[in-house]
């Protein structure tokens, strides 16, 4: 049986014992509660009630029994005898019983048992009287008729007595009938003359006439006085004051008996609900133990159990799976079995310190399997306790325990991925940045200069564009090969990105004029072997690369230091490439007068700070025949900025493209603003197009857009492109300018002979015009090269159909040359320099407005 099996049986017996006394516990109190909520003894209860309906039926009979009595209709007093003998003992029965032991301690029932008492003590001696005056009236009654015969006898034959007793003998009885209602009045008038009657009687009548007067005075006293006395034994309306005490009594407790069940109720609810409460925490308990058991048995990772000595007492599988060893091979066992020898003593000695102080140990730690490999592990001991009264008394140590072979093998391969290039496996600019701090830091301590070499391959793109990736990877490796070669013991060889490469040179003489030789050394043993020949599986290639300097100091970082290279590489590759530069400081304040010229752009482009400069363009004639449009940049600072500074610097970061936009709709807007005039309507206004905005996809629907938004002429737009443009993409340039001719615009060729003049192209681009460069007519006057150049131009243009206008035309010995070659369009200072709109069209009134334009055929 494992430790855990143990420790659940264990708490489920005591469980059992806990359950075992609560629910004695609740069953007295439950009895106890049921005891006090049975105040009125049912049984004592029944009796009362049959008490109280016998001492009713009791009186009701005996009442029955007296006026049977009472109206001769029994003779028998056996029955009321009985009858209050049943009296007396309900009343000795309600009066000291068992019964009534509770009911003597109330006032209420006690008063009414009293007037009970007495009304049955009332009774028996009215039932006396009665039965004692009713015996006398029936003898009376009975020795009346025979005193009345006796009397007659006695008495004269003509006297009135007898008349006057039948009156009274009927008088009687018919009181009687009335049942007490006697007419005493009626009585008494005979009685008194019966009186006066019997003086002249003789003794003996005399004497029978007053003792039937004693009868008749008797009969009538009794018949008076025993209605009374029949009322008061039928009488029984004051039985209910006893059972209504009672009843009193008993409410009283019922309502103390509900008071009790409510509480009962809500006990047993509390209990119930604590039982379904502790039934629900044992459920939960023997749950977590059966988890507790599974996860043992279950778990991923090893657990040893051992106890207070450290002998194992119990292992999982995982801890088999994990070392090799089975259960039965290490119960019993200390887990040094397990070591490998590689921590010391003190090792453990500072864990089992850390165990006693904290009760837990956790780390890395390395063990040996049962095979003998050595792994290395993550570790957690933890101590097991029980509370012996108010203290924790250790009983057991539970180690928990993982084999982190892998995860030492993924932080290695993580390391070398956040750190290292995967290609060359050289550091990345990570590690080299990391590295050249701890450097600087060490160099502004005083130690030596350290430099950097930014290493550019030169034409790298060409090798994959030619020979694909997997041959420029290859190259790569090679070059990162041959540098970790040419590098001191202490340098850092880094790859930084795609060809670029940067060498971290340390331990460099502290004198500048010793410094730069030793880097010029260290970077042609560079170059040199670069340079030397690669076989590239099956061919030979040969490369250059370009090498920027930059050199450590105090107020340099590590990423200054990187720009400043790479600042110089770019120096290097502008030289021509294939050479070695140092950082100089022009070239890092050059390159932020860049920046912030771009910023600047960008924000003129959002505030409209732009504006179009128009030069005038004439015929042979001297008549104006257009203009060309040119964009000036009016700085809230600097002033009017020149377009060679920021046209090459929009080309470079695509700011030409909304530049142009605008430039494009201003131009439309302007064409349109002089068809109003017929002195400009006929004029054709040059929009210069870049090689970024012709080769847009967007290009084309833009100059539809403007021209419809315009309403202009597209006849009276010209665009300009450069030969430039053609020397990528050709194709693409030659499809756009077809969409654009086929919505009526014209081109013109701008800086012609300067660029890619291939007729094999220019034969196949849809021109209108052909614009000579200025280069070709500075000195065209006196250069009989640049007389024939221009000649050869014009006539190439005119066998294309061409118009042909010269730029730069700043004397009239200019323009004479050029007309006699046949160039019939100028532009130039020699006419007007770019000016804006508002200088144009004053200018435009010293030029005869030019007839219908007329294109030489």
């Amino acid at each position: 049986m494992t430790i855990l099996q143990r420790l659940q049986a264990h708490l489920t017996h005591h469980a059992d014992a806990y359950r075992l006394g609560w629910v004695l516990l609740a069953a007295g109190l439950l009895v106890g509660l049921f005891m006090v909520t049975q105040p009125v003894n049912l049984r004592h209860h029944n009796a009362l009630l049959g008490h109280f309906s016998q001492l009713q039926t009791d009186e009701s009979r005996l009442g029955e029994a007296v006026l049977q009595l009472s109206f001769n209709l029994s003779n028998n007093y056996d029955e009321v005898t009985a009858i209050m003998s049943s009296l007396r003992a309900s009343l000795r029965t309600l009066r000291s019983g068992e019964l009534t032991s509770e009911l003597r301690q109330a006032s209420e029932f006690q008063q009414q048992l009293r007037l009970l008492e007495q009304r049955i003590v009332s009774k028996q001696d009215a039932l006396e009287r009665f039965k004692s005056r009713n015996a006398v009236l029936k003898n009376s009654l009975l020795y009346l008729p025979h005193a009345k015969d006796d009397l007659i006898r006695d008495l004269p034959a003509r006297s009135v007595v007898p008349t006057q007793v039948e009156a009274l003998l009927e008088q009687l009885l018919l009181n009687r009938v009335k049942g007490g209602l006697l007419e005493r009045g009626n009585v008494n008038g005979i009685l008194t003359a019966l009186e006066k009657q019997s003086v002249s009687l003789s003794p003996v009548a005399r004497d029978k006439v007053e003792r039937l007067i004693r009868h008749a005075h008797l009969i009538d006293e009794f018949e008076r006085s025993i209605p009374n006395l029949v009322r008061q034994l039928t009488s029984s309306a004051d039985n209910n004051g006893l059972a209504k005490a009672y009843g009193r009594h008993f409410d009283q407790q019922q309502q103390r008996a509900a008071v009790y069940q409510f509480f009962l109720l809500v006990a047993a609810l509390a209990l119930l609900a604590y039982a379904v409460h502790t039934f629900v925490r044992l459920r939960e308990q023997t749950d977590r133990l059966e988890l507790a058991a599974s996860v043992f048995a279950t778990a991923s990772e090893g657990i040893t159990i051992t106890d207070i000595q450290g002998t194992i007492v119990d292992v999982n599988a995982a801890f088999s799976r994990l070392t090799g060893y089975s259960r039965d091979e290490v119960i019993g066992k200390n887990p040094r079995l397990l070591s490998s020898g590689r921590q010391s003593p003190e090792f453990y000695a500072n864990m089992w310190r850390t165990i006693a102080a904290t009760g837990e140990w956790q780390g890395e730690i390395w063990n040996r399997r049962k095979n003998g490999d050595i792994y290395p592990e993550w570790l957690t001991i933890t101590t097991a306790t029980t509370r012996r009264s108010s203290q924790k008394k250790p009983t057991h140590y539970v180690a928990t325990f993982s084999d982190i072979s892998q995860h030492k093998k993924n932080e290695a391969e993580i390391y070398q991925l956040a750190f290292y290039d995967p290609l060359t496996a050289l550091p990345n600019r990570r590690l080299l940045t990391d590295r050249l701090r701890q450097i600087l830091s060490a160099r502004n301590h005083g130690e030596g200069h350290a430099a950097l070499l930014f290493i550019d391959i030169d034409n790298f793109k060409t090798i994959n564009d030619i020979k694909g990736n997997d041959i420029g990877d290859l190259l790569l490796t090679e070059i990162a090969k041959r540098l970790q070669a040419c590098a001191r013991e202490g340098d850092t060889v880094a790859r930084l990105g795609s060809d670029e490469f940067v060498v971290l040179l340390q331990g460099l003489a502290t004198e500048a004029t010793q410094t730069a030789p030793q880097i010029k050394a260290a970077a042609e043993k560079i170059r040199n072997a670069i340079n030397a020949p690669y076989w590239l599986r099956d061919f030979e290639y040969t490369c250059s690369c370009s090498m920027g300097v930059s050199l450590s100091s105090a107020q340099v970082s590590a990423e200054e230091m990187l720009q400043h290279a790479n600042t110089a590489m770019s120096e290097a590759k502008a030289a021509g490439r294939n050479t070695l530069r140092f950082f100089d400081p022009a070239m890092q304040s050059a390159l932020e007068a860049r920046a912030a010229l771009e910023a600047d752009l960008r924000q003129a482009l959002a505030l409209q700070q732009f504006a179009l400069y128009y030069q005038l363009q004439v015929n042979t004639d001297g008549q104006a025949i257009g203009a060309e449009a040119l964009v000036r940049w009016q700085h809230p600072q600097k002033g009017l900025i020149s377009p060679a500074s920021f046209i090459p610097l929009s080309e470079e970061t695509g700011l030409i493209l909304p530049l142009g936009q605008w430039i494009l709709q201003t131009a439309c807007a302007q064409l349109k603003a002089w068809e109003a005039n017929p002195a400009t309507r006929e004029l054709v206004l040059a929009v210069n197009v870049s090689a970024r905005q012709i080769s847009s996809d967007t290009f084309v629907s833009q100059v539809e857009t403007a021209l419809r938004d315009s309403g202009i002429n597209p006849a009276r737009l010209k665009l300009e492109i450069t030969e430039s443009m053609l020397l990528s993409g050709v194709e693409k340039v030659i499809s756009t300018m077809l969409q654009l001719k086929a919505l009526g615009v014209d081109f013109s060729m701008d800086d012609f002979g300067t660029g890619y003049s291939s007729l094999q192209y220019l034969k196949r681009l849809p021109l209108d015009q052909i614009k000579i460069d200025q280069s070709f007519v500075r000195d065209i006057a006196a250069a009989k090269s640049d007389q024939a150049i221009v000649g050869t131009i014009i006539a190439m243009a005119h066998s294309l159909n061409l118009s042909v206008i010269a730029e730069g035309v700043e004397t009239q010995a200019q323009r004479e040359t050029l007309a006699g070659k046949g160039c019939s369009n100028f532009q130039g200072y020699l006419f007007s320099q770019p000016v804006p709109i508002e200088t144009f069209e004053t200018l435009l009134s010293r030029y005869r407005p030019p007839a219908p334009l007329q294109l030489p055929h």
